[in-house]
């Protein structure tokens, strides 16, 4: 019997494991495929999803590749000094999660746009907006300036300050 309980353990890992995988493959090629065929807004809404979740993962490559080498805010930052700030926010906090809505996004001229990105971050889990009221939070508005480049969207500019629990209901 005891056999069997491990075998079923090892089995059930194991598949576990095998669903995971699988399921990273079906996010990759869902990805890539979507891509391809993605129109404009929804490749930078992919991006700002992507950044929810990197930063979440407190992945700072990934923050860091959406991010223009060209990036300058009018506060003077550059890439460097953005990814210095985001480092510096990722090792304060132990845990961060982060809830996004995204409020426009405009296409000025071809290969250009801009977006209005309200963005909550806290300690533990943010079920919804309305969760928001119950927890301590913090709240920014972005106003966020992307280009076109071969590899996708990036950022070349941004500007935050803080916004209420009540722009995101």
């Amino acid at each position: 019997m005891l056999r069997m309980t491990r075998f079923a353990v090892r089995a059930g890992a194991s598949l576990r494991c095998l669903v995971m995988i699988l399921t990273g493959v079906v996010v990759v090629i869902g990805a890539a495929c979507s891509r391809d065929g993605a129109t404009p807004r929804q490749q930078i809404e992919a991006l700002f999803d992507t950044i929810e979740a990197a930063a979440e993962r407190k992945d700072l490559d990934a923050v860091r590749d959406a991010i223009a080498p060209s990036y300058r805010d009018s506060q003077g930052h550059d890439k460097r000094a953005v990814m210095r700030i985001a480092a510096f926010h990722m090792l304060r906090n132990e845990t961060v999660y982060v809830l996004k809505r995204v409020q426009a996004i405009e296409f000025p001229e071809q290969g250009r746009a801009n977006a209005v990105v309200l963005v909550a971050t806290a300690g533990r889990p943010i079920a919804s907006a309305e969760a928001l009221l119950g927890i301590s939070a913090d709240v920014h508005r972005f106003d966020i300036d992307l280009i076109a480049t071969d590899s996708g969207w990036q950022i070349v500019a941004a500007e935050w300050r803080r916004a209420e629990v009540q722009d995101l209901l």
